[in-house]
This record gives C-alpha cells, structure tokens and sequence, in this order.
C-alpha cells in the first residue's frame, strides 16, 4: 500500500484538531471573563447570572451556604475567580472547582476545645440515589438534605448520593436542590 503526501498532510490535520479540542475543553473555569453588576440581589440570584455568563455550575449544602443572602458587586470584563473573591470572603464562603462545577462551602473556623463533646447517634440505615435533571442527565453537587436538619449529601460526578440515617428519620423528607432547578420535597416513607 502506498501512502501519498495527501494522505499524510490528512492525517497531520486531523491529530492536530483533535488535540486542540481537548485543549479547549480543558479550559480553566476559573479565567473565563465576566461581567457582573448587582446591588442587593440574592446570592441565589447571581449565581444563576454567573452559571449562564461562565457557561459552569454552582453547586451547594442550603445549609452550609444562605443563598437568600444579599449581596453587591461590580466587575466589567474580570475573570471569573476576581468575581468570586469578591463576593464569597464576606459570606464566609469557600469554593473548589471540579470540572466545570464549581463547589461551595462554609469557611471552617478553628473550634475552641472548651466545647461540649456532640453525642454521636447509631446508624440505622442508608439512603441512596441519583439525582437527575429532566432530561434524565445526571446532576453534579446537586445538594440532598433531610428536611428540618443538617444531616445531608452532595450528589458525585454520576449523580449519585448516600445518605446515612438513623431510624428515627425514617419517616422523614428529602430535600432535593441545584442552582437554577426547583428544589424538591420527597418522603422518605420508611424506604
């Protein structure tokens, strides 16, 4: 078989574009630009502006982050992480990327050792699942919660979650939330 130069130079360009694409989908979430101008609006609500301008997602403990907060910024043409350390420090709000996700968390502040030491409850049971959107993809750090306490879980990178329960939330609800997807209410119903 005899390879002709039109079959070579064919071969360079498509390993070439091949390689740029998986350069371009590696892009760091973190330098996307952004423009950001709000005066008391919900951190909720900006988060949501955020997600459509950087093309990523937010993802949350409710109880870990108020996202009814409100909050102020101003930034034109700014790299996204310029925006978000304008905007979480005050919060005491931290963030991790993954992927195109970005991960939000309270600030951990160093405990005092006077404190009391917390009871720890027996595990009964295990309550897992996959969260997804309605289109039946698989919702990353969508956040799942037993109503009415701070007992929760954020979903891995296949929507999947775990739960650990005792069996007095047996007959509890979950609560079910992401960014820019309405939260959700389900019972528990001793399952």
């Amino acid at each position: 078989m005899k390879i002709t130069f039109l079959q070579i130079l064919l071969i360079a360009v498509f390993s070439t574009v091949s390689f740029a694409h998986d350069a371009f989908s590696q892009e760091d979430v973190l330098k996307r630009i952004v423009s950001v101008e709000v005066v008391n609006k919900s951190l909720k609500s900006v988060l949501s502006d955020i997600e459509k301008e950087a093309n990523t997602h937010f993802a949350y403990l409710p109880n870990a982050v108020d996202a009814d907060k409100m909050v102020s910024v101003s930034a034109k043409k700014q790299p996204l992480a310029y925006v978000l350390d304008k905007i979480f420090p005050p919060l005491s709000i931290q963030y991790e990327v993954s992927g195109n996700y970005i991960i939000l968390s309270k600030i951990k502040t160093e405990q005092s050792t006077n404190q009391p030491i917390k009871t720890i409850t027996a595990l009964a049971f295990t309550i897992t699942g996959t969260v997804t959107d309605e289109k039946g993809e698989s919702l990353v750090g969508a956040s799942v919660v037993l109503e009415g306490s701070t007992k929760g879980a954020l979903t891995d990178l296949d929507g999947k979650y775990s739960l650990a329960l005792t069996d007095a939330d047996k007959n509890g609800k979950l609560k079910f939330s992401f960014v820019g997807h309405e939260t959700q209410i389900i019972s528990i119903n001793g399952r």
